[in-house]
């Protein structure tokens, strides 16, 4: 296996081959394999994307065998999940196909090489890439050698915190979650890793890092990028239910993020949010930026600008900016202004105000890097 590729890597290589050679990726549980379709149906609007859950699937959900009964002659129909009849070009993503059924292994593996489905070809300039996990995780992946060799493989590198932050902007996760994995980066630690824990029994490995997913250390739910988005979602979902007591929301939202990614990392999370409550009202900062509440430590601070990121308008950029020139940490001004200037949505906002501006001539060297 060659060196490990991260996401953006694994997605230009598909956009780039794909068409011509069948891709397959592995990486760890939850990592972020299947979301590698809906980038590139974002980059390819022009393509029909096509996700195919293969370990779910049987002959039918792939082909219909039928007679011609004048000719005395039998066909196969290719079941319509496969886009026969939309002419454009498609992106397949064949997921988890390592863990499909052996017979359904044998009757893709002629798509995934050649494209053809029993007669019908593909339109030209469709993609198609595989997914699995890694064997030593022991989650069922089983693979021939003949297979292995027809295919290009790419081992995935789990995101990094500043990645998965990025890509939780992108995709509006809440800011409490941001936070967290800014302020708990081991989160998303990889086991292979850790080779300061080889030959520790499963009780030092898992103390080495109560959070992660490690084969060699049982410990029940812990955190990927997927558990993540679904905290997120339990943050978003529990804070929007009126017909329940504040309180009472709040101890359940804590019981579903337990449940998603374990309860070590629900710990650290408890005191997130009761940092967050203590911030002012987004509204009290836009209406009176001279004089509303400063944050009180480094971890409201963060989690501040990171709400910010999400509610900061045209309109309101310029008050927020007079309210963050308050906040004496210059390290929390410039991860604001990273998070602004480095978001494709956010960076028009920045860069179209004067106080922005101003304060981006003062810090140039914030961006140094960008220039070598």
């Amino acid at each position: 296996m060659a060196d490990r590729t991260t996401h953006a890597e694994a997605i230009d290589i598909i956009e780039t081959v794909g068409h011509a050679h069948w891709v397959h990726v592995v990486g760890p549980i939850g990592c972020g394999k299947s979301s590698m379709l809906k980038t590139l149906a974002k980059r390819k609007p022009e393509f029909q994307a096509i996700h195919l859950d293969i370990p779910t699937m049987d002959f039918p959900d792939i082909f219909m065998p039928s007679v011609d009964k004048e000719k005395e002659e039998s066909m196969l129909f290719l079941n319509r999940t496969f886009g026969k009849n939309d002419p454009r070009p498609k992106i397949y993503n064949y997921d988890e196909w390592t863990k499909g059924m052996e017979h359904i292994k044998v009757v893709t593996l002629q798509q995934l090489l050649h494209l053809s489905f029993g007669g019908w070809v593909a339109p030209e300039g469709t993609i198609r890439f595989s997914t699995g996990n890694l064997g030593d995780e022991g989650v069922g992946d089983t693979i021939m050698a003949h297979a292995q060799n027809r295919f290009i493989e790419l081992e995935l590198s789990k995101p990094t915190p500043n990645e998965l932050i990025e890509y939780g902007y992108d995709n509006q996760w809440a800011p409490e979650i941001l936070a967290l994995i800014g302020e708990v980066p081991e989160c998303l630690d990889d086991y292979r890793d850790m080779k300061d824990s080889d030959g520790k029994d499963e009780k030092e490995r898992i103390m080495d890092n109560p959070y992660i997913h490690d084969p060699k250390a049982t410990k029940g739910q812990f955190v990927t990028p997927r558990s993540l988005e679904a905290g997120s979602n339990s943050v978003k979902l529990f804070g929007a239910n009126k017909n329940l007591k504040e309180s009472y929301a709040r101890e359940l939202m804590y019981r579903a993020c337990a449940g998603a990614w374990g309860q070590a990392l629900t710990d650290k999370f408890r005191t997130i949010m009761n940092t967050s409550d203590q911030l002012p009202r987004w509204q009290d900062v836009v209406d009176n930026p001279e004089s509303t509440m400063l944050p009180k430590s480094g971890i409201a601070e963060t989690i501040l600008v990171n709400k910010a990121k999400s509610q900061v308008t045209r309109d309101s950029m310029s008050s927020f900016m007079t309210y963050l020139n308050r906040i004496e940490s210059l390290e929390t001004q410039c991860l604001f202004a990273n998070l602004m200037y480095r978001s494709n949505k956010s960076q028009p906002i920045a860069m179209g105000n004067r106080l922005f501006n101003e304060w981006a001539k003062q810090n140039k060297w914030v961006w140094a890097s960008d220039k070598v």
